[in-house]
């Protein structure tokens, strides 16, 4: 069985993202993982799709 991984780090859009849709036309099934990068949101690039993440998902997060 063929697995892909559609990693997201910016933001959640599915209708229109490259990645997802090249998962879903090549793999069997796909496993989508979304990263917070804390170092985007200390940069400023506050991503209206971050802002439904409840704390709960970002508390157990590690930063190097």
């Amino acid at each position: 069985m063929h697995v892909s991984v559609a990693l997201f780090t910016a933001d959640l859009r599915v209708h229109d993202n490259p990645v997802l849709q090249a998962a879903l036309r090549d793999a069997e099934r796909v496993a989508p993982l979304f990263v917070v990068d804390t170092g985007i949101r200390r940069a400023g690039f506050a991503v209206p799709n971050h802002q439904w993440l409840p704390p709960s998902t970002t508390s157990g997060s590690r930063t190097h």
